[in-house]
């Protein structure tokens, strides 16, 4: 999501209140009423043992609700489980890339739940069921609150079942964003009133400490919409903000401009989801040394298709609707395998000239395409590892305008996600994460095209796209102009394309 062109909120019921109205118009309104009918049962089973048994056994639960100890946040993480499965099929509904251009949308979940004499309840586990294909075979449901904070509290590299992209995404949602999506709206909607805010307060408290309460939470949240404006005090230029109405995201984002040069498309019925005082960045940055992927082991080494970023909620590409239709990426591993990794050294803080510590953050190029006068592109990475298919051998929206328009394509991954990790090693991480924030990644970025344009001895054109939060980008101009005005020049020569 964006900060600039969404407003941040600590308790957001819009999400799921989206998901209800994406089932009955982009379906039934019987799939809804079956939800409906299927999350009452569930809540009344909760009250007793005889009807815990019972929820434990229709949902294979991991850890049965006789032999934990029964918690508000056991409770509510459980029907957050089951509800979430109903986000994912909304949120990537017909997206162009597998597995969810194939399934797993609104129509697969709402026909399990209209289909057949089951009730609803059970429906609800074939629901549960199918979309736990999207991981592999269902073996069981994962409900254990307690050991979901134990997975987000370790502090390691990516892994082997393990994605310290969700640590580090969590730190961000605690410390800058909130977007929790609660029940908070009431027990009207289909999902009752069952997960409230405060069991995403409780995560943050028992991942993070005890500092990141409700009130710290509720203050960082208010600073984000402070300074970034939300969408009604969006101040950009050159910026195209596409949305689409099934895309829960798209309640909290800008969808009418009054300017020429903030371009909004809300696209109907598809889903493109794809402190007050603000500190002033220093003037003087490290000597950079050009690195490749030499001897190191880098997440890129395991070739991602954007079908893993897309199921796990991560970024997405752009796709403006005067380009047409999206079309089937195809896959070239010999081309994506042949891109070589590059190594740009950044600060660990923008924002204290005094300290000269400095990480190794992770981008690619292709110039392949390039023109002697032609744009610069810039894909900028979420909160997930950055694989090279971003900028050679998948078709993707930004490849083929690059390959039209004479481009050259570089892809840079987030500070603390993949091989951007600020500090540490692999065998020793660093766990301090106070370096994780959506300024110092702006300023990541700013940095990072100065330092191209004085590489390649020339002030280019940069086109800049993201998806999902990496669309934050938008905000650059108003932001850098604000507290880092050696950089507005340049950024306000760029165009800003998001989803």
């Amino acid at each position: 999501m964006v900060p600039s062109a969404v407003s941040a909120f600590n308790s957001w019921s819009g999400y799921l209140e989206v998901v209800e109205d994406a089932l009955r118009s982009q379906h039934s309104n019987a799939c809804a009423e079956n939800v409906r009918k299927g999350f009452q049962k569930m809540t009344a089973l909760m009250k007793s043992k005889e009807g815990r048994e019972q929820l434990s056994k229709i949902f294979v639960l991991k850890a049965p609700l006789a032999n934990i100890t029964l918690s508000y946040n056991n409770i509510q993480y459980f029907y957050q489980v089951i509800y979430e499965n109903f986000q994912l099929a909304t949120q990537y509904n017909e997206v162009n890339v597998n597995p969810y251009k194939s399934g797993y949308g609104i129509k697969q979940v709402c026909d399990i739940m209209t289909k057949g004499n089951d009730d609803p309840l059970t429906k609800l586990q074939a629901v549960n069921v199918y979309m736990a294909q999207l991981h592999g075979d269902f073996k069981y449901t994962d409900n254990s609150y307690d050991d979901m904070i134990k997975y987000l509290r370790r502090e390691e590299f990516d892994g082997e079942n393990f994605d310290s992209g969700a640590r580090s995404w969590t730190w961000q949602t605690c410390t800058e964003f909130g977007y929790y999506q609660t029940t908070d709206g009431g027990p009207k909607g289909i999902f009752g009133d069952v997960t409230p805010l405060s069991v995403f307060v409780n995560m943050c408290t028992d991942v993070f400490g005890t500092k990141f309460n409700a009130n710290y939470i509720d203050a960082a949240v208010r600073a984000t919409q402070t300074h970034y404006g939300g969408a009604d005090n969006f101040m950009a230029t050159n910026v195209v903000i596409p949305n689409g109405s099934v895309d829960p995201w798209h309640r909290l984002g800008k969808l009418v401009s009054y300017y020429t040069s903030v371009v909004t498309y809300l696209i109907n019925a598809v889903n493109t989801n794809k402190k007050n005082a603000m500190p002033r960045a220093r003037t003087t940055y490290p000597k950079q040394d050009e690195e490749t992927a030499e001897n190191r082991i880098l997440q890129s080494q395991m070739v991602r298709l954007p079908t893993d970023t897309v199921k796990s909620g991560r970024i997405t590409v752009a796709e403006v609707p005067t380009m047409g239709p999206p079309q089937t990426h195809n896959y070239d591993a010999k081309h994506i395998l042949a891109v070589e990794t590059h190594f740009i050294r950044q600060p660990f803080d923008h924002f204290n000239s005094e300290d000269n510590r400095t990480f190794k953050q992770k981008y690619y190029k292709n110039d392949e395409w390039a023109k002697p006068n032609g744009p610069m592109f810039l894909l900028i990475g979420g909160e997930s590892p950055l694989g090279p298919m971003w900028v050679k051998g998948f078709g993707m929206f930004h490849q083929k305008l690059a390959e039209k328009l004479g481009a050259t394509v570089f892809a840079l991954e987030h500070r603390y996600y993949g091989d951007s990790v600020v500090g540490g090693t692999a065998t020793d991480p660093n766990p301090d994460l106070t370096y994780l924030s959506s300024l110092q990644a702006l300023s990541d970025v700013a940095n990072f095209i100065r330092t191209m344009d004085a590489k390649m001895n020339k002030t280019s054109k940069w086109i800049t796209f993201g998806g999902s939060y990496a669309e934050y980008l938008e905000v650059v101009e108003r932001s850098f102009r604000r507290y880092q005005p050696q950089c507005a020049d340049n950024i306000a020569k760029s165009l800003f394309i998001g989803s």
